[in-house]
């Protein structure tokens, strides 16, 4: 019973890749690592993740301050009151705006277990979030701004699981965060529920 009730140890984000964006939909793969001591394979297909997108091209008006910048006739103005927050504190001004929250995988990661040794394994999963920034105000035009340009994308929340023979749900905090370009997919990663072993 011990060698299959073991929680899972150092999940972490490893990477964000194959992005894909429209008006309609966000799509990412997200590769996770981490320690699986049990015997059996361990499956996460579920989160609590709330998407974020960091960007100079929130809104219509930050459009036209990017325009009166680069030709040299930028003008100071107040930001409105319900702005987003700006980010925290790592230099970047650009405000956070928040897309939406996933909490499927629409496909799953598995790991492998590691009863005998302490490598960690990752592996890779699709996530997708249908109308982006549909449930906060004007979050649907500034999403449609956004995804035209380059932008940085944002994850973080709670990944879930539970243990075979067991009901509890456990969960492991997670973040990560990458730059998308426009129109194009972003980083390639492994093929979904490519597990791939890391020894330590």
């Amino acid at each position: 019973m011990f060698a299959t009730s073991q929680p899972m140890t150092s999940i972490e984000i490893v990477s964000i890749g194959n992005v894909v964006t429209s008006e309609q939909v966000l799509m990412y793969d997200l590769t996770v690592k981490a320690h699986n001591p049990n015997i059996v394979v361990v499956t996460i297909d579920r989160a609590n993740l709330e998407i974020f997108a960091k960007s100079e091209f929130s809104d219509e008006d930050s459009k036209r301050r990017k325009h009166h910048h680069d030709s040299g006739r930028l003008h100071a103005r107040d930001d409105p009151a319900n702005d987003p927050p700006l980010g925290s504190g790592d230099g970047d001004s650009r405000p956070n705006i928040l897309l939406g929250r996933v909490t499927m995988f629409d496909s799953s990661l598995t790991f492998e277990g590691s009863l005998f040794h302490q490598g960690t394994s990752s592996s890779t999963g699709q996530m997708q979030l249908p109308s982006p920034g549909n449930n906060t105000e004007d979050g649907s035009e500034r999403w449609s701004n956004i995804y035209q340009h380059e932008f940085d994308l944002i994850v973080k929340g709670v990944v879930k699981y539970s243990l075979p023979l067991s009901a509890h749900i456990r969960s492991a905090t997670v973040s990560g965060r990458t730059t998308v370009k426009p129109n194009s997919a972003n980083n390639p990663s492994p093929k979904p529920n490519n597990t791939i072993s890391v020894t330590s």
